[in-house]
């Protein structure tokens, strides 16, 4: 989870926890960990039993709750005040914490998509909506550099798998990382950038930094997009063009493609028109996939348009 989405997610934990479930066996339990040894909690595995020291945890009684809860704020498009966040929050990204909560609480919760595999190289990676959208495209600098100190960095993987990256941090760089930040990334054997997000961070026994990379596309395309507002089932276009990165070629199944863009810039009422490649496409907003310091992750629904 993002920042934000974290301290959202504490607070509705702290509002579930009296109904969490404790217990000295496994049974409607997800995880365990042991007083004897203090370590973080672990996911149980099948057949496991109990030993001494060991405890059992799980949400209990407080997932039912919270799919109720969330279904009532997809509704109301608002807490309902009984439940205290400790501030306004945009309705989406409430929503986004709420399921997330509710798909690793239960009993079979997603597992890692693909393996990881064990490899050494490099990669280079540049911090920011701003200097991934420069990576790709350098005419979209707003100003001249001629400085010799770029933000490129060289990152060391250690493993990969088809979602992501596993990679350690040069100790004297990298003080803008965060769980949440968008990163352009370039691999030693490609000349193509990638668009990843930031997912972990740990440290090792020697105080290296490991972060884990969540792939969001190897197809990274700089386009420009033109906000504009949805009147009469037409689009009403405004005048002033934003660079943005297309994630895909062509629309997936659903047939909807993904973009990033500059933070604030999406709405679920206001379309876009994209240009690339001297050809203009009408982009309908299917919904927000995540949000964070300098960037909108968001769906839309593509055509052609008309001449």
């Amino acid at each position: 989870l993002t920042p934000l989405r974290q301290e959202i997610a504490e607070r509705f934990i702290s509002h579930f926890s009296k109904q969490f479930r404790l217990s000295k066996r496994p049974e409607g339990c997800t995880h365990c960990f042991n007083l004897r040894a203090p370590k973080v909690p672990v996911r149980l595995f099948k057949g496991a039993e109990s030993v001494a020291g060991q405890i059992f945890f799980g949400a209990g009684k407080a997932l039912t709750d919270l799919e109720e809860l969330t279904e009532r704020t997809r509704q109301a498009r608002e807490v309902p005040p009984e439940v205290n966040l400790g501030a306004s929050y945009h309705h989406d990204v409430v929503i986004g914490a709420l399921q997330h909560l509710a798909l690793y609480w239960r009993t079979n919760p997603p597992g890692r998509s693909s393996e990881r595999r064990l490899v050494t190289g490099r990669i280079t990676v540049v911090p920011g909506f701003g200097d991934a959208m420069q990576a790709l495209d350098p005419s979209t600098s707003d100003e001249l550099d001629f400085s010799q100190d770029k933000p490129a960095e060289s990152w060391l993987v250690v493993n990969v798998s088809d979602g992501g990256y596993g990679a350690i941090i040069p100790p004297q760089k990298s003080d803008w990382i965060r769980v949440g930040t968008l990163i352009g990334m370039q691999s030693e054997h490609s000349s193509r950038w990638a668009i990843g997000l930031i997912r972990r961070i740990a440290y090792d026994e020697h105080n290296q930094r490991h972060v884990g990379i969540q792939t969001l596309s190897r197809t990274a395309i700089p386009v420009r997009v033109l906000r504009a507002g949805t009147t009469n089932s037409s689009f009403n276009v405004s005048l002033t063009p934003q660079a943005a990165i297309l994630l895909s070629t062509a629309p997936d199944a659903k047939g909807e493609v993904a973009m990033i863009l500059r933070e604030g810039l999406f709405s679920v009422r206001d379309g876009m028109e994209m240009t690339i490649g001297g050809k203009s496409y009408l982009l309908r907003p299917v919904r927000l996939i995540e949000g964070g310091e300098d960037f909108d992750w968001a769906a839309f629904r593509v055509s052609q348009k008309k001449p």
